[in-house]
């Protein structure tokens, strides 16, 4: 026997031992409840975010916070020096090619921004928001979810169903 091999089995009795632990239908549970959390996450964040960004209160609260971190004080009015200045900010590569590419007179109007500086500001505001949007609607989703797998706790251990299950999360387990 490997140190692979020996792995792999250990793997699989924890696996084996936590679904006889737990139970088929937690197990399952688990399983399919993340899937699920995270479908909807993707599915209702939008309307979070734009809900979010559509009050006035928190995407002021954003946006000042991204207007104090950012200096703009070196941003010449040239495309040069502009993209100059993006290239300097401490953000992921995809997110100023996304900068750079969205700097242009649609987008200002699409933002409904006078210049630069309220460009880059709402931009980045934007993709705080997004995040903070898909973050809240993950943990609000998960934390139901968590009180639906208590209840089906107290249900998995009526007497009948709990000898079943037990068995059935052993098999699962090793699945």
């Amino acid at each position: 026997m490997n140190w692979l091999l020996i792995a792999v089995l250990a793997v699989l009795a924890v696996c084996a031992f936590r679904g006889m632990k737990v139970g088929l239908i937690k197990t399952v549970f688990s399983v399919c409840s993340t899937v699920i959390v995270l479908l909807l996450t993707v599915w209702i964040s939008p309307q979070v975010s734009q809900w979010m960004q559509g009050n006035e209160n928190v995407f002021g609260y954003f946006s000042g916070q991204v207007d104090q971190v950012i200096d703009f004080s070196e941003v010449g009015e040239t495309i040069s020096e502009q993209m100059e200045f993006i290239n300097n900010l401490p953000l992921p590569g995809k997110l100023k090619e996304a900068i750079q590419e969205n700097n242009n007179a649609d987008t200002y109007a699409q933002l409904a921004v006078r210049d630069f500086e309220d460009y880059v500001v709402n931009y980045l505001t934007c993709v705080i928001v997004n995040a903070v949007a898909f973050v809240i609607t993950f943990l609000v989703l998960r934390i139901a979810v968590t009180i639906l797998s208590l209840a089906l706790d107290l249900v998995s251990r009526l007497p009948v169903i709990h000898g079943i299950n037990k068995l059935a999360g052993l098999a699962a387990g090793l699945i």
